[in-house]
């Protein structure tokens, strides 16, 4: 938490600060894994969250699947819409899953228990839906993962029916791939997937009676077999609970191990890199992490702590400033010592801009001015 303090100019009788650019040091964000940054609370979102999955857009701005409904929020958590309702109509959710973008700024929500997909406008204005229960094509028995490819391509996890089906943007069918079985290209139960910014695909196997799959196997688009990893664990490189998966902008992908309470993060070929976590509820700790979501940067990383019903938020640098508690407006009189708070994540240097009635004036603190 920084803190300002500036005696007011006779001439102003309020002021208001605004961060421009912030600190954190970049040596604490030394090392493979990522840094804890700050937690994005239940408390500081109207209505509150228990989050689910996440998605971030193409702008950064984060999408919350949370109980009936999907909230959005601004990169630095700040609450923008919210959006749902339990039912089973249109624009109505069932617990809302995985959430996924296509290049028109469309959000597309998983709701798994409707066994349907729904595309909204990124205002959260609902545009279409579709799928029912069954077995045919376009008909899912609990879906659980979505992603889109460079051309909005729609992917579905169908994970009881042991499939993935691939869609338009408007929800007709285009073919599908996937069996149930142990073999690489069969699944015990599809769960979560992603796709990365070279169009393969990625799906998370979780196990299903007889089939202890435990995996994360990689496909081409046209489901092609290209890869598989890890073996059941509690260990590095092993999982145990998969709940989320997510891609970055060099093709690395991260994994949201629940009951270890670990993030584990590998290359596009499997590779096991780094891993980050623990139990808990102090800074960066989780209980029961869910979903995750990359900024475009791949910098900073989101994942949905449910029980403790906040967003983790880590960076491996401080390459853009985030304010993630804005300072209180205040009026004073004239000649007042005032004291104004921001807590803030970024780079050096620090520096802040008072401003009068929307105007920025010259006057300009840096780091010194911290206390």
């Amino acid at each position: 938490m920084s803190k300002v303090k500036r005696e007011c100019p006779q001439s102003f009788p309020w002021i208001i600060l605004r961060v421009l650019s912030l600190l954190l040091s970049p040596a604490a964000l030394a090392g493979p894994a990522p840094q804890f940054a700050f937690s994005i609370n239940s408390s500081q979102i109207p209505g509150g969250i228990f989050p689910g999955s996440l998605g971030a857009d193409a702008a950064g701005n984060v999408y919350v699947s949370s109980l009936s409904t999907v909230v959005k929020l601004a990169p630095n958590g700040a609450a923008l819409i919210r959006w749902g309702t339990q039912g089973t109509g249109p624009g109505q959710f069932s617990y809302p899953g995985p959430i996924a973008f296509d290049h028109q700024t469309n959000v597309y929500v998983v709701d798994s228990n409707n066994n349907h997909i729904e595309k909204f406008d990124k205002n959260g204005n609902f545009l279409a839906a579709w799928g029912s229960s069954g077995t045919a094509h376009g008909q899912f028995d609990y879906p659980d993962g979505i992603a889109l490819d460079s051309s909005d391509h729609v992917y579905v996890a169908d994970m009881f029916n042991n499939r993935i089906q691939v869609f338009t943007s408007g929800g007709a069918f285009l073919g599908q791939f996937g069996s149930a079985g142990t073999n690489a290209g069969e699944f015990g139960n599809p769960g979560v997937i992603t796709i990365d910014s070279s169009n393969n695909l990625y799906v998370i196997d979780v196990p299903a009676t007889g089939y202890n799959n435990f995996r994360v196997q990689k496909f081409g688009l046209d489901g092609t077999f290209l890869a598989q990893w890890p073996a059941y664990g509690t260990n590095a490189q092993t999982f145990i609970e998969v709940a989320g998966i997510a891609s970055d902008p060099s093709n690395d992908v991260y994994v949201v191990d629940s009951a270890n309470n670990l993030i584990q993060k590998f290359s596009s070929n499997g590779t096991f890199l780094t891993e980050w976590g623990s139990g808990g509820t102090g800074p960066g700790q989780f209980n029961n992490p869910m979903g995750i979501a990359i900024d475009p940067s791949g910098n900073y990383i989101y994942v949905a702590d449910f029980y403790n019903a906040r967003i983790n938020v880590f960076a491996f640098s401080a390459l853009a400033p985030i304010i993630y508690q804005s300072p209180t407006n205040q009026t004073v009189p004239a000649g007042t010592t005032l004291t104004l708070n921001a807590a803030a994540f970024g780079a050096q240097p620090l520096a802040y801009h008072w401003q009068f009635n929307g105007d920025r004036k010259s006057t300009r603190l840096n780091s010194s001015h911290l206390v």
